[in-house]
């Protein structure tokens, strides 16, 4: 058998295998400890705190942003005018933080909507597209299984 192929059908089955915890997590079968933060920790951060915050959004937001930012600034690069890659710039990142602003105020919406009759629908939707994602990761682990195994 080609050796690429069997590296696909390995990655196929890594996937399948992730699918499938997390499928059986999602669905509450099964309980998968998951790290938490202790807000506490992070009351006090102070200036520094906010910094090392700040990068570390940046840091996950890039993949995210670079390619829009990168089209501006080439706009702006070959057209050389710097009011409008100005603007557009602005707009852009006050259309990239209103995101996170929503994300930050809705937090506390969250709470008290968890305890409301919606959160049962969610938690049954919840555990719906666990078993969801199970059937797919048997799927996908057959699928990537089956050929290797008739050889």
């Amino acid at each position: 058998m080609d050796a690429a192929l069997v590296r696909l059908a390995e990655s196929a089955v890594a996937l399948a295998v992730v699918l499938v915890a997390f499928g059986l997590h999602l669905s509450g079968l099964v309980r998968i400890p998951m790290p938490s933060l202790n807000p506490a920790r992070f009351r006090a951060g102070g200036v520094l705190g906010a910094f090392c915050l700040g990068a570390l959004t940046g840091t996950l937001s890039s993949p995210c942003a670079t390619p829009i930012l990168v089209a501006i600034l080439s706009l702006v690069a070959f057209e050389k005018k710097i009011l409008w890659g100005t603007t557009l710039l602005l707009s852009y990142s006050i259309g990239h933080v209103a995101l996170l602003f929503v994300a930050g105020t809705v937090a506390g919406f969250v709470t008290v909507w968890a305890g409301s009759r919606a959160a049962v629908w969610a938690d049954r939707l919840h555990r719906g597209f666990g078993l969801l994602m199970l059937g797919t990761g048997l799927a996908v682990g057959a699928a990537a299984l089956l050929p290797l195994l008739s050889t």
